[in-house]
């Protein structure tokens, strides 16, 4: 039982760094960051967390799609998870995430708590 954790991106690097992190020091097997044309220091960022964490595997369109999900569709069959977390390049994946999502093997779906927090990353709600 193995997680992917991909996250969709269009000029979020302000936020990116910390969504990453939050997911690759829970050592899924990979990261899939899909950067869908960013215009902004996306792929600095990436390649910068890369060097720290070699689970992060960086998807770049090179063009803009019609939405994320069209972007993000394009990268699901080269997933190597058999479960996957889908969160937003401006999110935190709360500790512990991953190591549940294994623990539940034969679920289809789980779901978990989450927090709110403003621009400064500071809980409020």
């Amino acid at each position: 039982m193995s997680v992917s954790v991909v996250i969709p991106t269009l000029n979020r690097a302000a936020t990116l760094g910390r969504a990453i992190v939050s997911a690759a020091c829970q050592n899924p097997a990979e990261v899939v960051v899909i950067d869908d044309a960013s215009t902004d220091d996306t792929p600095g960022i990436v390649e910068q967390l890369q060097g720290v964490y070699p689970c992060i595997r960086y998807v770049r369109h090179r063009e803009k799609a019609t939405d994320w999900q069209a972007a993000a569709a394009t990268v699901y069959p080269s997933l190597v998870g058999s479960h996957v977390i889908c969160m937003g390049a401006d999110d935190r994946l709360l500790p512990g995430i991953v190591e549940s999502v294994e623990r539940s093997p034969t679920a289809a779906v789980v779901f978990h708590d989450y927090q709110v927090a403003n621009q400064a990353g500071e809980i409020v709600g």
